[in-house]
């Protein structure tokens, strides 16, 4: 859509009006009635683009355009009603009105391989109703990919793609969506906007995005798997085979890397804002090998890469940088690196986590989609959506080119041996302890019998980290060396055969009553050897004199993880991303709020001793959203918990927070992780250790589960194209998020 000075002017006012109207009283909108695009459109479609779009779609009307979608491709679209929400009262009394949620499969039917050998790709659409951006960019992206138009027009080889892939799109929320048709249904307590408007939670008021099954603790009152959305698309996920990847798509309200407070001065250690971000990507953290990982952070670089560059999207950086938009188009990190908070019961974990999906996940904020503009379409509404749309098109396309990446990788020791200390702690539902009998809601709900720790027992050790790794390590073209040694194997001659040696978790307190081993290790790192202490085991620093008897101490906090002093270190190489947080505490059976352990040397005494600090936390919980205390920068923060420092010939590292115990002493009905790690702590954990990260490069589409070519370097089809973006209004955005923000107090924060 073209923008003249004089249409933006006219827009600009639009907008000013619209968000003077209070939020809570957005009049009734028209709908589209899946009529045929609007005159000028360039492309007919079923669902017409944003802007030639007389409003938000709503649910009925998605009924009809889906029928129209699923009739014009049969050959591409399968529609599944998986379940009913428990629905809304009607306005005029009588029953509830419940609405089915959908399940849309997109693959060509007539490919002769098998639809279970088809990899998968996951995308949960707007499970938060006021968080429109999901679906809206979800229903367009199913009609580009059935009917070969859109996105599939820009990037040819998608349609290909779907001879061995099946892209399923679930729309979870029903409720939450239909809840905007005002007049339509009685006034509900449960809406957030006072019973009128999109909701976030379904009709009986429960946040759906809190019902997972996931390892590790579960808040009792969330009760998971209670509402008929979640608990039939959990079981049927289980269905499935071969899924890749995964991802749930949700809304914010402003940038969450442009609030006061949380900019990347303290995120990221360095001075300087690049601005509020349009995207927000949010890696999950649990139980994964080294792979996984490696395919999640790189699906969050060639998504980074392609969006940013993207001439549609370009108008978002175009405008002015204020830190609540203007910068890039895209950041990612974890959730806590980008929002601030933990919880259970999330999507992404569920997609994550082994017992779920196990699948590659990276979940999504879109900015200004929290409740921003409700109801209201002109201007500013239509403009954001737009923005939204075409990003949700872009995580399809590169998900979806990411599934067809043959990638290999290795850690590469460099002739380095590694050995670690054993832990014979191991947590199990099977010893007959106190927390073994499984109790509450998991215990009388029988839809969640395939993830329960009832039916499904569970063993958790930190070792397993280990047990994850080990796969990984080469020296050239042979296995490299990462071997496990119990206590009374830390002799002299059995230390002499290695380089390193990792002292995890609680497996040092195996050596407070064995001084012999114990004199062996810190002779073994002064004749040369590279001692790596973690987690609790940094109180083995005080019992050597390397600091005096108090001074390691541990901060519960709300997550493991180190704020960087200095990114220039060799232990600090190839840190990406929004990256601070070095494991997930959730899925370990440790509680949302303040119980993380984080250890750590006070630093005065550590770098007095000749230490260097690379890492650093307060020493009292931290600030807001997971901060340090607001106006205190790394440089200054006195706890040190990742560095090292020279002894003898050899030399001494930290990591305060990588792998602690998992405990099951709160509420953990589905079991729990041994480890937890994120891709900031699996990088750190290398470069304590002097490895190196290898794959193939460039990586290979895979065609037709057998033949192979180069893909291209953002991570889409070789020989795709992308739009020119004429007429795209650069500033534009600005101005109206500027006119919109003098008459709106934003007040609201991302909630996941």
């Amino acid at each position: 859509m073209r923008c003249t000075a004089t249409h933006l002017s006219l827009i600009i006012v639009a907008a000013l009006v619209v968000s003077a109207v209070p939020l809570g009283a957005a009049e009734p909108t028209p709908g589209l009635g899946c009529r045929a695009a609007e005159a000028g459109a360039p492309v007919p479609r079923i669902v017409p683009e944003a802007e030639y779009a007389l409003d938000y779609i709503s649910f009925d009307e998605w009924k009809v355009c889906l029928g129209l979608i699923e009739k014009a491709a049969p050959q591409y679209v399968s529609v599944k009603e998986v379940a009913k929400s428990p629905g809304w009262p009607q306005a005029g009394g009588g029953a509830k009105r419940q609405s089915p949620v959908y399940w849309v499969e997109v693959t060509n039917e007539a490919s002769p391989i098998p639809f279970e050998h088809r990899l998968k790709n996951l995308f949960v659409l707007s499970i938060h109703g006021n968080e429109k951006g999901g679906r809206e960019g979800g229903m367009r992206t199913i009609e580009d990919l059935a009917r070969g138009i859109g996105i599939a027009q820009e990037y040819p080889d998608l349609r290909k793609f779907l001879d061995y892939q099946v892209q399923v799109f679930v729309f979870a929320n029903p409720d939450g969506w239909t809840h905007e048709e005002l007049g339509a249904y009685a006034s509900s307590p449960n809406s957030q906007l006072g019973g009128g408007g999109y909701t976030r939670h379904n009709a009986n008021g429960v946040d759906l995005n809190r019902q997972w099954p996931n390892h590790g603790w579960s808040d009792t009152g969330r009760k998971g798997l209670s509402q008929p959305e979640i608990a039939a698309v959990a079981n049927l996920i289980k269905n499935y085979t071969n899924w890749f990847s995964g991802t749930d798509i949700h809304g914010m309200g402003q940038p969450s890397d442009g609030r006061p407070g949380e900019n990347t001065a303290v995120l990221q250690g360095r001075t300087g804002n690049p601005g509020g971000s349009l995207l927000m990507g949010m890696l999950s953290a649990g139980q994964s090998d080294p792979l996984k990982m490696l395919k999640t952070t790189r699906l969050a670089e060639l998504l980074k890469e392609r969006v940013d560059k993207d001439p549609q999207l370009r108008e978002w950086s175009a405008a002015p940088n204020t830190g609540l938009w203007g910068g890039e188009v895209m950041h990612w990190g974890t959730s806590w690196d980008t929002i601030g908070y933990v919880d259970s019961g999330f999507t992404g974990d569920f997609i994550f986590q082994p017992h779920g999906m196990d699948a590659v996940d990276i979940d999504f904020e879109l900015s200004y989609n929290h409740d921003v503009t409700n109801n209201h379409y002109a201007g500013l509404g239509m403009e954001l959506n737009r923005l939204h749309v075409r990003a949700v098109r872009q995580i399809v396309a590169v998900f979806m080119s990411a599934a067809n990446d043959d990638v290999q990788m290795s850690y590469e020791t460099k002739g380095l041996k590694t050995a670690y200390l054993y832990n014979p702690r191991l947590v199990t539902s099977l010893d007959g302890g106190p927390t073994d009998r499984l109790e509450g809601w998991a215990a009388e709900n029988p839809l969640d019998d395939r993830f329960d720790f009832g039916h499904n027992p569970y063993n958790a050790s930190a070792n397993d980290y280990f047990d994850a790794v080990r796969p990984f390590v080469r020296n050239g073209d042979k296995p490299g060396v990462l071997d496990p040694l119990r206590v009374d194997e830390l002799t002299p001659a059995a230390l002499a055969g290695f380089d390193n040696l990792v002292i995890a978790g609680s497996s040092g307190a195996q050596l407070s009553n064995r001084p012999e081993a114990l004199e062996a290790v810190w002779a073994w790192t002064k004749a040369g050897g590279t001692l790596v202490l973690t987690d609790e085991s940094l109180q083995l620093l005080e019992g050597a004199g390397i600091v005096a008897s108090g001074k390691v101490a541990k901060l519960l906090d709300t997550t493991g993880h180190t704020n960087f002093v200095d990114r220039t270190s060799p232990i600090a190489a190839g840190l990406r991303g929004l990256a601070r947080q070095t494991y997930e505490p959730i899925p370990l059976g440790y509680p949302r709020l303040r119980a993380a352990p984080n250890w750590y040397v006070e630093r005065a005494a550590w770098e007095s001793g000749g230490g260097k600090t690379i890492g650093a936390l307060p020493m009292t919980p931290a600030g807001g959203a997971g901060l340090p205390l607001q106006g205190t920068t790394p440089a200054a923060l006195p706890a040190a918990n990742l560095g090292e420092m020279a002894l003898g010939k050899g030399r001494v590292r930290i990591l305060g927070a990588l792998l602690p115990d998992p405990i099951e002493e709160h509420y953990h009905p589905y079991g729990l992780d041994g480890f937890a790690t994120t891709y900031t702590g699996n990088l750190l954990f290398r470069n304590l250790l002097g490895w190196d990260e290898t794959f193939k490069a460039p990586p290979v589409v895979v065609e037709n589960l057998g033949k192979a070519r180069p893909i291209a370097s953002d991570g889409g089809a070789a020989g795709a194209k992308t739009s020119d973006g004429s007429g795209v209004p650069g500033f534009g955005l600005g101005l109206l998020l500027a006119a919109a923000l003098l008459a709106v107090a934003w007040g609201r924060r991302a909630r996941l």
